[in-house]
């Protein structure tokens, strides 16, 4: 299982929990709250490195024909973006 594959990375919950999200393709609508959530939790937790280290492990973790769409929330799979712009003004985290 993909979730499986974070463990023994430092924020493996959080990775996990953005992957579960941007499969079901709402990262930039219903679940924005959720994963920005994410974000802010990441950021008390250990600023933008840990931010910066998870926002990576997600983009790692996913296969290669499933990585990323051309446009955010498209119905191809994901796109970086969605992260980003969530995670816009959490920290020094910009989009």
């Amino acid at each position: 299982m993909l979730e499986d594959a974070t463990v023994g990375f430092q924020h493996a919950d959080e990775a996990a929990e953005l992957i579960r999200i941007l499969r079901c393709q709402k990262a930039l609508t219903t679940d924005r709250p959720k994963v920005r959530a994410i974000g802010e939790r990441l950021h008390k937790r250990g600023g933008f490195k840990a931010m910066q280290s998870t926002a990576m492990e997600v983009r790692n973790q996913f296969p290669t024909g499933e990585r990323f769409s051309d446009e955010p929330e498209s119905d191809n799979g994901w796109h970086p973006a969605e992260i980003d712009q969530a995670w816009d003004g959490v920290g020094e985290w910009r989009w």
